[in-house]
């Protein structure tokens, strides 16, 4: 007896949701609906029981097999496929480098670097400098943030098989207005100084670059006002001679070096005005020492001065700079005006140089910045795109007031007492950062020849690919 009542509950189980499912699932007129957990969803219809005949077809949409059970969606007729609209493409965002982070971005390591690959020819029938093949610049860079607040910067260069230290400063950045610099950095007063390698418009920096200290060792307090509208540098630094690099001072004294510079338009929110800035910088100390020679955009020397003379005093270098960036249009313009004391054991008295330069520049497929030329497509062959064009001009020069000639502080038989140059260009901008380059410069000269006459004009064609992360 208890055999045949157990049996019997075996069987009204198994046969009670069969009997349940076959019901159709629409509801009764005036009854409400039982919900969506109500309505069975299963691809399949359920197997039958082994040993259990397989009874009649079941005609209720199929149950889905449980967790751990087999499906016997194989035996199931294919269901119909479902065409759905495709989803949107991923724009791909800008790569900005390599980078590693802690979880909540409070430490932070970024990995770039660039290569400047160059070919250097001269035009000039005879006498001219040796063509040759060179590489410009082959730079890594690392930055990191430590803690939030604490940066720091450090870039080689290993061009001409050479280790040089470049830049090596930490930065205290508690808020974006007054921020404290220190270490070895670019001096804040050249205007195209100031910008990256990679971004400049020409292959070499123009003639007013020759007269600004370059990277010196020191501190600053810097800081950004609303977002670029108005930034300043105010700091010490152990002071070098126009155009050069230093890592140790060779006197006592010390450079003061300030720069302002501001985009006034720019919370005006005008599309015309916001890339207008305008900008004083300068310097002002003490030198002994070392005097500086000046080059050429083709990297040859036409001003030195006598062997006997030495910097010997006082220094003040003053120059006011601008840009204008709008669309497709650029331009760039700065003069420098650096007046230093010279002796030479006889003839003393401060001497002073001044340069200055207007480069303009046109971008075909993007847009001219300061930062460089943003590329609106990247080169990809395969998706129609070719990145873009920018063409480029430049006129500029350079000049040593004539008094040190004539006392014997410069040799006017090799030295030129004033340069001018004009530069065209043209680079094909793959993506940002990366491009190739051909310019040709021609520079004229004001002595420097034997006799006192005019040295020969120096024409240069300088070819470049540059790759930059």
């Amino acid at each position: 007896m208890r055999h045949s009542l157990s049996l019997f509950f075996t069987s009204l189980v198994t046969v009670l949701p069969l009997t349940a499912l076959a019901q159709p699932t629409a509801p009764a007129p005036d009854q409400p609906t039982a919900g969506p957990a109500a309505t069975p969803t299963a691809a399949a219809p359920a197997a039958p029981a082994p040993n259990e005949p397989a009874g009649p077809a079941i005609a209720s949409e199929p149950v889905a097999p449980q967790h751990g059970e087999p499906s016997a969606a194989h035996d199931a007729a294919p269901a119909p496929v479902v065409e759905t609209a495709p989803a949107p493409a991923h724009k791909a965002e800008p790569f900005k480098g390599f980078q590693v982070q802690s979880e909540d971005g409070a430490y932070q390591l970024k990995i770039g670097g660039y290569v400047q690959a160059d070919g250097r020819f001269f035009t000039q029938a005879k006498g001219s400098p040796i063509n040759t093949f060179a590489v410009r610049r082959a730079r890594l860079e690392l930055k990191a943030t430590v803690a939030h607040y604490f940066e720091f910067r450090l870039q080689p260069d290993f061009a001409e098989s050479k280790v040089v230290l470049l830049d090596a400063y930490g930065n205290i950045h508690l808020i974006d207005e007054v921020q404290l610099q220190a270490g070895k950095m670019k001096s804040p007063l050249g205007l195209e100084y100031l910008q990256s390698p990679t971004d400049l418009l020409f292959p070499e920096f123009g003639l007013p670059t020759s007269l600004v200290p370059q990277r010196d060792v020191g501190f600053y307090v810097h800081g950004n006002i609303q977002k670029d509208t108005f930034t300043y540098q105010l700091g010490l630094f152990n002071g070098v001679a126009d155009g050069t690099n230093g890592d140790l001072d060779d006197n006592r004294a010390k450079d003061f070096e300030y720069r302002i510079f501001a985009q006034p338009f720019k919370p005006l929110k005008v599309k015309e005005l916001e890339g207008f800035g305008i900008g004083l910088a300068g310097t002002v100390g003490k030198q002994k020492g070392v005097l500086p020679t000046f080059k050429t955009p083709g990297r040859e020397t036409f001003f030195s001065y006598a062997a006997t003379a030495t910097a010997d005093g006082n220094r003040v270098r003053f120059s006011p700079q601008g840009y204008y960036y709008y669309g497709p249009l650029g331009v760039l313009g700065e003069y420098v005006l650096s007046k230093q004391a010279v002796a030479d054991g006889g003839s003393s008295g401060k001497i002073k140089t001044q340069a200055w330069q207007v480069a303009g520049s046109f971008v075909i497929g993007g847009k001219a910045s300061y930062k460089g030329a943003e590329v609106d497509s990247p080169l990809d062959p395969k998706a129609g795109t070719w990145g873009a064009l920018e063409l480029g001009l430049r006129y500029g020069g350079l000049s040593v007031e004539r008094w040190p000639f004539d006392v014997g502080l410069a040799d006017g038989n090799q030295a030129a007492r004033s340069v001018s140059s004009f530069g065209v260009e043209a680079s094909w901008w793959f993506v940002k950062g990366t491009r190739a380059q051909v310019s040709f410069d021609q520079t004229s000269f004001k002595g420097g020849a034997a006799a006192g006459g005019d040295r020969e004009k120096e024409g240069v064609v300088v070819t470049r690919l540059q790759v930059a992360l």
